[in-house]
């Protein structure tokens, strides 16, 4: 629950919303994605826009709506941001504003560059580094989500028209696991350097660990090529549908919560520093309405300029409504917006340039200088960012979606201590800022003592542990005595290994099914390159009109090998689930060999046998029912006895008698069925690391 910030005005502390009330108000604004794109095309027009937008490259700036068309751009996004909700369901993830603003960005940024294909890459390789850590994957899932910024570089590898298939699709795995891999730990390290006064902490991250990855496969002469496909004409269709979604989050927080709109007026004091966490701070009723008048203040700026809304637009428009619960509010974006206008007036760019557009959308992650130092100073950071944005994205060749995010890291990094510089020489005026007289629930932390819960809890998820009182110590809970001190800790123990069982669960399940769709890949060897190509000269005719139309031509193979590919994956991981759950312990190497072995040598062994009495003229077969009495406890090594007992030629499994024993069907009840079946047990329970009972 959060702290009462409100008192004074008699509203009471906000009460603490469900995981799950959160959880399915964010699922239920991608739903209306997928509802609004099925609705202005028809399904096979969304299925074609599908399948090109899966073989996309992903560089900025690649509209998806001009990729794929309207219907199918919103589909994407829509089903992809469902999947995420999924994820954080199955991990019984806490619903937190870090949360939010994770999902609407995979809302925002799943119109232009995150698809269904390229994300699970890096997401894996961060549950690959929760495992190696031993700590529940739900202590980096935020991480996972922010950090898939860089899924461009999985695509432009895997899609790569330098690179044969057979090296592409390794390297691009590899890449994206290591580039999970190394998410968390950077990023915590790297929010020290701007002390929170960047919102997009993942996307400064990003850009340095893209510029590294860049540069390294620059080195050996593999560059991306520019891209650009940015469409106009769509303002009234896509306003109408933006403006009704935020319209509906104002007004679904007044019926939340009826005192949410004076909790909306002190969130607005709050300076956004991350971590401010308005979802715990001021409830799920204010952050509503913050979120619904943030967009709208995005999408007043868009049309007033004569902006186009597209896949870009809308994209940043939700990352402004999802930081909207962590950190930005209409007070503290405005000056932001306003800097960057001014800086394209005095500079030679118009204000409605793409890049220009963007930079005034997504700078508003800066929002925290104008919230703590005041709004002048948030028409400087902003002046400033106009500059940056365009600058930085060569670095990375445009392979880091949170392009804005890199570079007001880099401008939040050197303007704020030259601030505290100014400030502390006496050389503008020390007034204590008005944002700073309030902060949700406790007072304004220092600017000049990084406080300890900056380095872990905003980066790895915001979890129970990380979220800390104002003065920078951790919230400790009321213990009366000592009992009943071992009972909180047992009681936190318990949770602890709960949430790292689940975590287990659930990294083992994505690194499964990203190793079997890998080895499908591999084994069918789709012409992905050739449906690439033709999806291009599908959307050779992009121009600045009215969007783009997908041609009737696009091959439609494709999404019928990405469906006979999902359903062979999310197969081949339930069973390899259930035949080795995560936790248990691993296979010993020799006896899975040994096993193997002799399947093999029992499959020649028994297939002669089985000729030879087949070609004999007497025909000695004496077939019948064997009984085999097992040592095997689980019914899933049962199970996997039965099927290599059935898989080699002489013997099938029958089931099971009365007394649980397995019952085998033989073609000759002489031969030695039992000792075979008795060997066969003996290297499974060598395999699981099991002995058989005296």
């Amino acid at each position: 629950m959060g702290t009462d910030h409100s008192s004074a005005s008699g509203t009471g502390a906000p009460v603490a919303p469900s995981d799950r009330v959160v959880l399915l108000v964010v699922a239920g604004y991608a739903l209306a994605f997928v509802l609004f794109g099925l609705l202005i095309d028809t399904p096979s027009e969304v299925l074609h826009g599908l399948g090109a937008i899966l073989i996309s490259r992903d560089t900025l700036l690649t509209d998806y709506m001009g990729v794929g068309g309207i219907g199918a751009a919103l589909v994407s996004t829509g089903l992809l941001t469902l999947a995420a909700c999924l994820v954080y369901a199955l991990n019984r993830v806490p619903m937190t504003g870090t949360a939010i603003a994770a999902l609407f960005l995979v809302l925002g940024f799943g119109l232009f560059g995150k698809n269904l294909l390229n994300v699970w890459f890096i997401i894996a390789g961060v549950a690959l580094h929760a495992r190696w850590r031993g700590q529940p994957f739900s202590t980096h899932i935020d991480t996972a989500f922010f950090g898939i910024a860089l899924s461009p570089i999985v695509s432009e590898i895997l899609f790569s028209t330098t690179l044969p298939f057979s090296v592409s699709l390794p390297l691009a795995v590899v890449t994206g696991l290591s580039i999970g891999f190394i998410l968390p730990a950077a990023a915590a390290q790297l929010f020290r350097a701007h002390d929170g006064f960047a919102l997009y902490n993942m996307g400064f991250t990003a850009g340095l660990v893209g510029t590294l990855v860049v540069a390294f496969y620059a080195s050996y002469g593999f560059v991306a090529d520019p891209v650009f496909i940015w469409t106009t004409g769509n303002n009234l269709l896509l306003g109408s549908f933006v403006g009704v979604l935020l319209l509906s989050m104002v007004l679904l927080g007044l019926v939340i919560d009826r005192q949410a709109l004076s909790r909306f007026w002190l969130l607005m004091r709050a300076s956004g520093q991350a971590p401010s966490d308005f979802l715990v701070s001021a409830g799920l009723g204010a952050t509503l309405i913050n979120m619904g008048l943030s967009g709208a203040v995005g999408l007043a700026y868009i049309l007033a300029i004569g902006g186009d809304l597209n896949g870009p637009t809308i994209g940043a428009l939700f990352s402004i409504v999802g930081f909207a619960a962590f950190g930005k509010h209409p007070r503290n974006i405005i000056p932001i917006i306003a800097g960057v206008f001014l800086g394209s007036l005095a500079k030679p760019w118009g204000v409605a340039e793409p890049s220009v557009q963007l930079a005034a959308l997504f700078g508003t992650n800066l929002a925290p200088i104008a919230g703590y130092f005041g709004w002048h100073w948030g028409i400087v950071a902003g002046f400033i960012h106009s500059s940056a944005a365009l600058s930085v994205g060569v670095v990375h060749g445009g392979l880091n979606l949170y392009n804005n995010g890199f570079a007001a890291g880099i401008v939040a990094s050197i303007l704020v201590p030259v601030i505290l510089a100014i400030r502390a020489r006496g050389v503008l005026s020390v007034r204590k800022p008005v944002s700073g007289a309030v902060k949700l629930g406790a007072s304004e932390p220092s600017v000049r003592e990084p406080t300890k819960k900056i380095s872990e809890s905003v980066v790895e998820a915001q979890t129970g542990a990380g979220l800390t009182d104002g003065d920078g110590a951790g919230s400790r809970p009321n213990v009366a005595s000592a009992s009943g001190a071992d009972d909180h800790v047992a009681h936190q123990h318990a949770a602890q290994v709960a949430a790292l069982g689940r975590g287990r669960w659930l990294s083992a399940i994505l690194l499964r099914a990203v190793f079997f769709l890998v080895v499908w890949l591999l084994l069918s060897a789709p012409d992905l390159g050739a449906l690439r190509s033709h999806a291009v000269s599908s959307a050779g005719a992009l121009a600045t009109g009215s969007g783009v139309e997908i041609g009737a031509g696009i091959n439609t193979q494709l999404a019928a090998d990405l469906a006979i590919a999902l359903f062979a994956t999310v197969m081949a991981t339930w069973v390899s689930l259930w035949v080795l759950p995560p936790g248990s312990r691993p296979w010993r190497l020799s006896a899975l060999m040994a096993l193997i072995g002799r399947f093999l040598v029992q499959s020649v062994v028994g297939g002669i046998d089985v000729a030879r009495r087949a070609f004999d003229p007497r025909l000695p077969l004496r077939p019948g029912y064997i009984v085999f009495a097992t040592s095997l406890r689980r019914p899933h090594q049962r199970a996997i006895l039965q099927t290599f007992a059935s898989a080699t030629p002489g013997a099938i499994a029958a089931g099971t008698d009365a007394e649980g024993r397995l019952v085998f069907h033989c073609l000759d009840t002489g031969a030695p069925i039992a000792q075979g079946l008795a060997q066969d047990e003996r290297l499974l329970l060598r395999l699981y690391r099991e002995e058989a009972p005296k």
